[in-house]
């Protein structure tokens, strides 16, 4: 199997190098679950739009909205378990788990926490 967008890894990968110690954000627009593996490692943030407006997008970014919201599906591990999965079973693989130990199940979710005043 062929990830469709592997080019976004490459994308997100650059990111992070030109931004040195600045933040980059990753918004996901998901369709199908995606494998983070090699995105997530190199993101400070992950923004799932979930098909709301640009403006709602950019507005969280920008700090004017605090976002807040639970996954409606897990996230898989790895491409092998999305190739494993069983189309007819909606949780019968391994989730992602990022190097905080965060797992990416079916309901976890998290609050934007601010680290500085404006």
């Amino acid at each position: 199997m062929t990830a469709a967008n592997s080019g976004d890894a490459d994308l997100v990968r650059a990111a992070r190098e030109a931004m040195g110690e600045r933040p980059v954000i990753v918004v996901l627009r998901l369709h199908h679950p995606p494998v983070l593996t090699e995105i997530e490692p190199y993101a400070d943030a992950i923004l799932v739009d979930l098909g709301v407006s640009s403006r709602s997008v950019w507005d969280v970014i920008a700090g004017s909205y605090e976002p807040s919201g639970l996954l409606p599906l897990p996230l898989p591990a790895s491409m092998e378990t999305v190739e494993a999965h069983c189309e007819d079973l909606g949780f019968d693989y391994a989730v992602y788990t990022d190097a905080a130990g965060n797992s990416y199940d079916f309901g976890y979710g998290a609050q934007l926490v601010r680290t500085h005043q404006r």
